[in-house]
């Protein structure tokens, strides 16, 4: 008798364990693959902002550039038109000692010279200012799309599952 108990219990009910049925792993690949599918596109989504981002970055450095380069010329110019119109005061100066001399009348013709180069210097200075402010336009517009790149993959890397952000 003890030994019909022992086999008996022995074949008594086990515990039971679920066996999935067609159905649930079926689903259950449906929902991996979404998944999975997901994840590919955003993994996409990522790389295409990123490229933006860094081609962003690449302009308004190449942008940058430029400008302090019209900014470095602007203050040539600047500076010599500085130079030239204190020599043309000198000028002046000087041939307002030697009235009605032949130096005085080679001095004013000096004068005239350099005022002519001054106005084509001031004209000059004009265009670069005129580029300097159109530049200034494209690296503030650079740097607004640039934030908004970045804004942007903040915001997928925050829909991420499990994305851990640094303070």
């Amino acid at each position: 008798m003890a030994g019909c108990a022992v086999v008996l219990s022995a074949q008594g009910p086990r515990s039971a364990t679920v066996v999935p049925s067609h159905d649930e792993l079926l689903a259950e690949v449906r929902g991996l693959r979404a998944d999975l599918n997901r994840l590919i596109r955003t993994s996409v989504r990522s790389q295409l902002l990123t490229a933006r981002l860094q081609l962003e970055e690449q302009r308004i450095l190449a942008v940058s550039r430029q400008l302090a380069d019209v900014q470095n010329a602007l203050s040539a110019i600047r500076l010599g038109l500085a130079d030239s119109d204190a020599r043309i005061r000198g000028m002046e100066d000087a041939a307002a000692r030697t009235i009605g001399s032949a130096e005085q009348r080679a001095i004013q013709q000096q004068v005239a010279l350099e005022k002519s180069a001054n106005e084509d210097k001031r004209r000059g200075e004009q265009a670069l200012i005129a580029q300097e402010a159109e530049l200034l336009g494209i690296v503030n517009s650079d740097r607004a799309r640039w934030a908004e790149f970045n804004e942007r993959l903040e915001a997928l890397e925050q829909s991420l599952p499990g994305s851990v952000r640094n303070p």
